[in-house]
């Protein structure tokens, strides 16, 4: 794509984008974190004490992590959201912690980051991230990446961010573009490309609300985009770890309405009404009965990272959920580092039939290790 950029077409998001909590929302924020702190706590008495079974175990990086850090990861991580959701500027820190791992992370450069984010000031944060037209000009292949991703997309299939709690790119008629924003396109131009999205819209005005599981959602991105699509017409069902999922609590939480996102901890049930239900990966024995009737599984960047019991647990998990002609999984799991496990050659013992994405530009998606597995 060689043709020059319309630069009346987008301007760099600025910071005023971002939209402060009310008091209630706060209060809100400090109630759910202190749950999944709740939760996480549990985890590691289990796991201290020998009560989880060897499918529950993390993998040695992930429980090495845990190890050597337990309550300082409670308050950083916690630390990280509250000021994701209460800070202008927030919006700022994946595009910074993605671009210092880049330059051999630069430690003192984000403690000077988080800094001017804590006392909330704009200038001295500008300084440290090179002025945001700087900023805005290492975003412009990003920009001409997703242009390419919506030549053929149809508008409603167009991930839309919502322009708060600080996030931050370019944007491009009204729509907020970044490398984030960019690979969850990319994602849902794989799906689109195999009709899996027009098979959802097609299956929940048929039988109402479709239900979508999935293991390991980030902060959630994927999930607001399923209901930015379909709007009142899928309920949403994310399994994650459990020092993770504070991110996609309240995010969603905040997006949704407080009332809409359930963080389930043991001895609760699932509750059929709502939009977003959390539940932590170590109870998902108490919970897997009370799932069912799975229409799509998302698995995004996390499967090579369980231990193999995790992921054949998993994988046997889905495919009893996962009804033959009526469920599939999805999932994109690169394998770049030799420490990776071999996704397919696992979930190949679990399901009869794979088929591999094909990137052939109409739409255009990332990546290259997108795969549809089903009975």
């Amino acid at each position: 794509m060689d043709e020059p950029l319309e630069a009346s077409r987008f301007r760099f998001a600025g910071l005023e984008r971002s939209e402060r909590l009310s008091e209630a929302d706060f209060a809100k924020c400090r109630a759910v974190s202190r749950k999944c702190e709740a939760v996480y706590r549990d985890y590691l008495d289990r796991r201290k004490s020998g009560r989880l079974p060897d499918r529950f175990g993390l993998s040695v990086w992930w429980d090495q992590l845990v190890e050597h850090r337990e309550n300082t990861w409670i308050r950083s991580f916690l630390y990280m959201n509250y000021l994701r959701l209460t800070h202008d500027h927030s919006g700022f820190l994946p595009a910074v912690w993605r671009r210092s791992e880049d330059v051999g992370n630069d430690r003192p450069r984000l403690q000077a980051i988080f800094e001017a984010l804590r006392e909330n000031d704009e200038a001295a944060l500008r300084e440290k991230l090179h002025e945001g037209r700087n900023l805005g000009n290492e975003l412009r292949p990003v920009l001409r990446d997703y242009l390419d991703h919506i030549r053929t997309v149809p508008d409603r299939y167009r991930v839309r961010v919502p322009l708060i709690y600080g996030e931050m790119g370019l944007e491009y008629d009204g729509i907020l573009v970044n490398d984030m924003s960019l690979t969850v396109q990319s994602r849902v131009n794989a799906l689109h490309a195999q009709q899996i999205l027009n098979w959802i819209d097609h299956a929940s005005r048929a039988k109402g609300p479709v239900t979508i599981l999935e293991i390991g959602a980030g902060h959630g991105a994927m999930a607001q985009a399923f209901r930015q699509f379909f709007p009142g017409h899928v309920r949403y069902i994310i399994v994650d770890l459990p020092h993770v999922m504070v991110s996609s609590a309240l995010y969603l939480g905040r997006l949704v309405g407080w009332d809409g996102v359930h963080v389930l901890s043991e001895g609760e049930k699932v509750p059929r009404d709502a939009d977003v239900c959390i539940v932590p990966f170590h109870l998902i024995e108490g919970f897997r009965d009370q799932i069912d009737d799975v229409t799509l599984a998302v698995n995004t960047m996390s499967f090579f990272e369980m231990t193999e019991p995790q992921l054949r647990f998993y994988a046997g998990w889905l495919r009893d959920l996962l009804s033959p002609g009526a469920g599939v999984l999805y999932e994109e799991n690169c394998v770049t580092s030799p420490n990776h496990l071999d996704v397919p050659a696992v979930l190949a013992r679990y399901f009869a039939h794979r088929r591999d994405i094909v990137d052939r530009g109409r739409p255009p998606f990332r990546h290259g290790c997108q795969r549809l597995w089903y009975n």
